[in-house]
């Protein structure tokens, strides 16, 4: 089993070595929506509910909080999936040496007695290569449970655009 691990890592990053988008085999999800503005760095965020309730926001990140439309339109029906892209116009125009650029949205989902927190995140730093120095881009997502029913918060990055602005998809469910 290790070996068979080894060459789908190997596969994996060979395949991220030579494509500006990289997506997971996922024939149920578009590519990133990304932003006409070329320095806007997009989150493009899928949702799936396995629960037999709806899926609410309980806590928004600052995105939905400031999105023209109520809070309950995030809402995920019982079964059901869901999408929406936030946009970061500039976030990546100046990266430091001393210190990564982050840019991070937490906000938590609630169906039932179970409550998923999910943040997505996109850390940029500086490398000096002999003179040359390059941008590295760190995508990540992670999600836990913290309701009074333990429940499963998993999250998979489904795309990356390694070059700038670096944006990404990822899909958080809530089981």
């Amino acid at each position: 089993m290790q070996t068979f691990i080894q060459n789908l890592a190997s596969g994996l990053t060979l395949g991220l070595a030579i494509c500006n988008y990289c997506s997971a085999d996922n024939d149920n999800y578009k590519t990133i929506s990304l932003s006409e503005d070329p320095d806007t760095t997009t989150i493009h965020y899928y949702f799936k509910n396995l629960t037999t309730e709806k899926m609410s926001v309980a806590t928004p990140s600052k995105k939905m909080s400031d999105a023209p439309f109520p809070i309950s339109n995030f809402d995920v029906p019982a079964k059901g999936k869901d999408e929406f892209a936030a946009d970061f116009p500039g976030y990546f125009n100046s990266v430091e040496f001393a210190k990564a650029t982050v840019l991070s949205e937490t906000f938590s989902y609630v169906s039932g007695n179970k409550i998923c927190q999910f943040t997505a995140s996109i850390e940029v730093s500086l490398k000096n290569n002999d003179g040359d120095v390059e941008r590295v881009p760190h995508w990540s997502g992670s999600g836990k449970s913290t309701g009074s029913e333990a429940a499963d918060c998993s999250t998979e990055i489904l795309e990356v655009k390694k070059s700038y602005p670096y944006s990404m998809s990822i899909e958080f469910s809530l089981e």
